[in-house]
């Protein structure tokens, strides 16, 4: 069978590399990359942890920023609903320093990233920040009505642990202790984290990346959750290297 022609970019910003890619080749993106870009370093100077000046960080120090920034507002209100649909698992109040919606953000970034290439007029794209995936609605490569993207192996960065199919408009966000040891914390109960690696498919990237967070938070506890979530899917290795998903979980 004959592969797609796909055309590709990257793009180093939020601490991350964000892939572009889309089909067919011969569209021409360079503007809408352009806006993508400055899109995403707009929302990493606002979202940074790291940068000390950034009205996310001053509001972690006590500040009254949220009335000049509304996207913060806004940012925060997605969370609260997240927070609640994922029964707490995820909670970016129970970050140790102040609220942190970091575990969400990402995702709400890549699926804005991924609207702006469909503003453009390409006929399918995805986009890729860090393992959180946004598709534009529509078709895949050719018409097809699915991506097929890779999930890393937890403990083998040079390998894949499968291939799941990611429908036209889906979203998936991976999240885990593997890459980045000490940036996820247990919202409730004691202990280390459960989750080493956890992945989350479903119908868009902004809850995708927060409930990727509360399964690498709250394991078989959030997973059980999730199953019974229509349209979502998932799946956890534990920290023993044990494997467990829900019913429908997508490989391909």
């Amino acid at each position: 069978m004959r592969v797609a022609a796909l055309r590709s970019t990257t793009l180093e910003v939020m601490g991350t590399v964000f892939t572009f890619t889309w089909w067919p080749e011969a569209v021409d993106l360079g503007d809408a990359l352009g806006a993508a870009a400055t899109r995403l370093r707009e929302i990493d100077a606002a979202f940074s942890t790291w940068k000390p000046d950034s009205p996310l960080s001053r509001l972690r120090r006590g500040e009254p920023v949220v009335g000049d920034h509304p996207e913060i507002a806004a940012v925060l209100g997605l969370c609260r609903e997240l927070r609640g649909r994922s029964g707490g698992w995820f909670d970016p109040w129970a970050a140790p320093g102040g609220v942190d919606p970091t575990g969400m953000v990402k995702g709400w970034a890549t699926g804005e990233a991924c609207a702006l290439l469909g503003a453009a007029g390409a006929p399918a794209a995805l986009v890729n920040g860090g393992g959180d995936v946004a598709t534009l609605p529509g078709s895949g490569p050719e018409g097809a009505p699915c991506w097929q993207v890779g999930i890393r192996h937890p403990w083998r960065p040079e390998a894949l642990a499968g291939v799941v199919e990611v429908p036209a408009g889906g979203a998936v966000a991976s999240s885990g202790t593997y890459e980045r040891p000490g940036h996820l914390w247990r919202p409730r109960g004691d202990g280390p984290l459960p989750g080493l690696a956890a992945t989350v498919c479903g119908p868009e990237p902004t809850a995708a990346d927060a409930f990727a967070t509360a399964l690498a938070a709250g394991g078989e506890d959030f997973l059980r959750i999730l199953e019974t979530m229509e349209g979502w899917e998932g799946w956890l290795v534990t920290p023993d290297g044990t494997e467990h998903e829900t019913a429908g979980f997508p490989w391909a």
